[in-house]
């Protein structure tokens, strides 16, 4: 699995994206095992970019529960939080095992805010 930021991408609802691609179902299994060790302890967030199956990226792209939904903001240069609440990391594990489960293909908007988390087998939208 691979962890990317694009910038200025030339699509003027997604200019900012923060995209998971290149992915097996198996890949997708540890990130739902991730998201439920996060959720029963949200105090210590979750690394994705820290995940045993992504592939090694200068990126950090780390969840955090908020009250509130504040989406992923930059924090300094490649380093990005994002903040949702308990409800909305499990709308995004329902999409991620609704992928497993169903042979998805194809992509998923998993967070839309200033910079947006692609979900996408091959890459695209």
């Amino acid at each position: 699995m691979k962890l990317e930021y694009l910038e200025n991408t030339g699509d003027v609802e997604h200019e900012f994206v923060i995209r998971l691609f290149h992915f097996s179902e198996e890949d997708l299994a540890v990130l739902v095992e991730a998201l439920d060790s996060f959720l029963q302890h949200p105090a210590r967030g979750l690394r994705i970019d820290q995940l045993e199956v992504l592939e090694e990226t200068d990126l950090t792209l780390e969840f955090q529960v908020s009250e509130m939904d504040f989406g992923i903001k930059c924090i300094r240069h490649r380093v990005f939080e994002c903040g949702l609440s308990r409800e909305s990391y499990l709308l995004i594990r329902d999409k991620l095992l609704y992928f497993i489960n169903v042979e998805g293909s194809g992509y998923y908007w998993l967070v839309e805010s200033e910079y947006d988390l692609l979900l996408s087998e091959g890459g695209g939208w």
